[in-house]
């Protein structure tokens, strides 16, 4: 990569395409424009309200709207509008508290000195800001017109009452290049200096950091959705109030404990960027509830926010932290920072076992405590899953083994046997209580009756273990969950969060005037981050084709639907009349993007390092029509190197050679390849391994039937009646958390 590119592929949009683009300053502002779409844009935002609504050029008399740019080049840092080959060009990026706009005139137009003015459409608290005179500047001279253009175009500002229109004009000059920064955050300093330079920085410094990992598979639509999934995954790192990640714009702009611990894993780890995951870690650590009297004792933050809100309401998160505690000291070997982290670990565990745990080993829970946690009016569970859910218990069986784990690397030996005997019992009851033979139940209800509903969260149960760890179904149980999974749940686009077979399914979580969409949430929608996770799964049970089918249909997503660049946080579970797939909720979610690069990087090519144990496990299930391709890998100071070829045996049987390679990494680092082989790394020495894969299990997914006559859509708010007298479970009766 020479000095003028960059890892990220520029993607054009034409202004008939309707897409969305965002960009954040990785701090507390966001900006989201749609492409010929004035309605759907929500503009610049920070966490205090609107800042700028939207944004257009006046060249001589006559208006420009941004939503009526012909072509958009969504790029590093920012994004490009062009209305035309005679007109100005606009670069509009963000940095921490600042717009950056930049106007580019055409050099060929002779008109040299044309009049050009930037329309600026922002709140009155905006508008004062300018009008103090010191929050806009500008490399060459410009003058702030107070004249109101709303009559010039009128329904361009009818969205938001509260907009007033801005003319900032610019002196006529030759210069090529107008640069525009405003400032906006509000600030005590009254002679705010602009840096001019800063943007460029910025952007210098997103190709270096992003720059670190690489991959190409020969399959150009895949390594784009790749590359752009880890710049939009990255654009949701946050440093408000402290480091941590959106959950998804626009709505979820605080630290989510569950949603960042899910994520920092593919965002964070597989791409090398360990100081700001181990800022994360360090900043929720830092809010664990440390009041022996409480209810939620020992665990960490299901949310905080800059406002200082703390709520500690979920089972898992804390779970998903200890195992991303462990996961980051095996991508680094930082035993350092995990001696910093295992009182923390520590005091979780042991409030889990002597505050939430039954006589069985179950870690006992609410109905809403899981990932499955919208409510009716703030009350009574959409998807009560109390009070044992299998996620939980595979999620509890991953934390008591890496607290083991992490208990003997450092040396602290007094609570293992205690942590072992718990685990074990765990395991030991776990298949008595869930299986039937044919089935895992999805919960065990407070009255020990079995809830069969088919659901997604039988997935967590094979995919949560990290590599040193073994789950807690066997594997003849881990194929028959496969089949009922793919062929039940598993569209080709995503994976419904509740069987189509069930009375209470919801093929539309948005679109439907039948119900409420918080109806449908957990009870039919699709997940984006549920579907990147089916891709591991899959890899984990030998189906390869099935996992590549639905990696290349999410592939497909990040530049057709939505936020181009990114996952939305959900799709309807069925497309709509015409046969298009509908995106719902956020239009950029941080555990989807982050679960599509981790599934990429630690399931299609298999490398799971364990730089605690100075090797590296490394499992790969790459589809046989894959051509040959690399990866840079970054791990702990330095860098592991894959490339990969593809060949038959004389038998016909799957098999491909790797070469790996190292710069600056541990010595005599060890690979566990398939077939009990161990090659040692020696340096840059590329040495190579044959893999011979098992045969491919191929199933039919799951269809969406439309000829079935779905309660919700034959009687208005069917399911939201029985949630309200909290009959979702039949007589069975509701488990309620003890915080909400």
């Amino acid at each position: 990569m020479n000095s003028s590119e960059t890892f990220l592929p520029t993607l054009h949009i034409n202004n008939n395409q309707n897409l969305q683009f965002a960009y954040t300053d990785n701090s507390s502002i966001y900006m989201m424009f749609s492409s010929g779409n004035f309605a759907l844009s929500d503009g610049i935002l920070s966490s205090k309200g609107l800042l700028i609504q939207d944004f257009g050029i006046k060249v001589e008399n006559k208006f420009y709207p941004r939503c009526e740019a012909e072509l958009i080049k969504a790029e590093l840092g920012g994004f490009r509008l062009s209305w035309g080959e005679k007109l100005p060009k606009v670069f509009v990026a963000l940095t921490e508290g600042i717009c950056h706009i930049q106007i580019e005139k055409n050099l060929d137009v002779t008109l040299e000195n044309y009049n050009i003015s930037l329309v600026l459409f922002s709140s009155k608290e905006f508008t004062e800001c300018i009008d103090k005179g010191n929050t806009i500047f500008s490399s060459v001279d410009f003058s702030i017109n107070n004249t109101n253009i709303k009559n010039k175009c009128n329904s361009f500002s009818q969205k938001t009452k509260n907009i007033c229109s801005r003319i900032i004009d610019f002196t006529p000059s030759s210069c090529h290049k107008i640069s525009v920064q405003i400032k906006l955050v509000c600030t005590e300093e009254k002679n705010f200096v602009p840096d001019f330079n800063l943007l460029n920085t910025k952007i210098e410094s997103l190709n270096k950091k992003l720059s670190k990992a690489t991959l190409s598979t020969g399959i150009n639509s895949l390594d784009k959705a790749y590359s752009w999934a880890k710049y939009s995954g990255y654009q949701l790192l946050t440093k408000e109030p402290s480091y941590g990640i959106w959950a998804g714009l626009p709505w979820f702009r605080d630290n989510w404990g569950r949603d960042t611990f899910i994520a920092l894993s593919g965002i964070l780890l597989v791409n090398g960027l360990f100081d700001e995951a181990k800022n994360v870690i360090r900043g929720f650590s830092l809010y664990q509830d440390k009041n022996p009297s409480s209810k939620t004792f020992g665990r960490i933050p299901n949310r905080y926010d800059a406002e200082g809100n703390i709520i500690y309401n979920n089972a898992d998160g804390t779970l998903w932290f200890i195992r991303e505690v462990v996961e980051y000291g095996m991508y680094t070997g930082d035993k350092t920072f995990l001696e910093e982290m295992w009182p923390v670990v520590k005091t979780a565990i042991n409030c889990d076992i002597s505050l939430r745990t039954d006589s069985q080993g179950f870690l006992t829970h609410g109905d809403a405590d899981t990932w499955m946690d919208a409510r009716l009016k703030g009350e009574n569970a959409w998807s009560p899953r109390g009070n044992r859910a299998n996620d939980i218990q595979g999620l509890w069986k991953t934390a008591l083994d890496c607290g083991i784990y992490l208990a003997k690397i450092l040396g602290y030996l007094e609570d293992v046997q205690n942590w072992i005997d718990h685990s074990e019992l765990l395991s030991k009851n776990f298949l008595k209580k869930f299986w039937d033979g044919e089935k895992i139940a999805d919960c065990i209800l407070q009255d020990e009756t079995p809830d069969f509903r088919c659901r997604p969260n039988q997935m967590f149960l094979v995919t949560t273990p990290l590599s040193f760890q073994e789950p807690i179904i066997p594997t003849e149980i881990r194929q028959k969950i496969t089949e009922t999974v793919t062929t039940e749940l598993i569209f080709p686009y995503g994976i419904c969060s509740l069987s189509q077979k069930d009375d209470f399914f919801h093929p539309y979580h948005i679109g439907c005037k039948n119900y409420q969409k918080d109806a449908a949430y957990h009870n039919g929608t699709i997940w984006g981050f549920n579907s990147a996770l089916a891709v591991s799964f899959l890899c984990k049970n030998n189906s390869r084709r099935n996992a590549k089918e639905l990696l290349f249909n999410l592939s497909d997503q990040f530049f057709s639907l939505g936020c181009i660049g990114s996952l939305s946080e959900n799709l309807n579970a069925f497309p709509d009349k015409n046969g298009d797939i509908i995106p719902t909720g956020t239009w950029s979610q941080a555990w989807s993007v982050s679960e599509f690069n981790r599934s990429i990087i630690q399931d299609i090519l298999g490398v799971k390092p364990n730089l605690l144990e100075n090797k590296i496990v490394f499992s790969p299930e790459i589809p046989e029509d894959f051509p040959a391709g690399s990866a840079k890998l970054p791990l702990a100071q330095g860098y592991l190197t894959l490339r990969w070829e593809t060949g038959l045996t004389e038998d016909q049987e799957y098999q491909r050679t790797f070469y790996f390679s190292g710069e600056n990494l541990p010595t005599d680092l060890e690979i566990q390849c398939p077939d009990n082989q161990l090659i040692k790394l020696k340096g840059s020495t590329e040495v190579l391994v044959n893999v011979s894969f098992q045969k491919d299990i191929y199933l039919d997914f799951a269809k969406p039937d439309f000829e079935r006559k779905y309660p919700c859509l034959e009687k208005k708010n069917f399911l939201e009646k029985i949630v309200a007298l909290e009959k979702y479970n039949g007589h069975h009766l509701p488990t309620h958390t003890s915080v909400h």
